[in-house]
């Protein structure tokens, strides 16, 4: 699903109908189940991010201003930017991590 966000939100604008696609983009919760099923450190990560696009979902179905959801990857890069940035200040930064 978070692959296929700027997909959706893409089709959504140039048919006009994304009104529609939003509710279908609020599934991103089942990402949130599934993050909190599973453990480790990132977890917190892939749940905030998920909630962040779920609210944006949200504020664009009710306030009928669609350009809300266009905010999504600033947060996520925001959200990366953040664990990035607190990661110097340990024993190990994100990027000396593989995965």
């Amino acid at each position: 699903m978070l692959l296929a966000w700027p997909f959706l939100i893409g089709f959504g604008l140039a048919n006009n109908s994304l009104h529609g696609i939003l509710p279908v983009m609020a599934l991103v919760l089942l990402r949130v189940c599934q993050a909190r099923r599973q453990g480790g450190p990132l977890r917190y990560l892939f749940v905030s991010v998920a909630l962040a696009g779920i609210a944006l979902c949200a504020a664009s179905y009710v306030l009928h201003a669609h350009q809300w959801v266009l905010f999504y990857p600033v947060v996520v890069n925001l959200v990366m930017l953040v664990v990035f940035g607190g990661s110097l200040w340990t024993g190990m930064p994100v990027v000396g991590l593989s995965i």
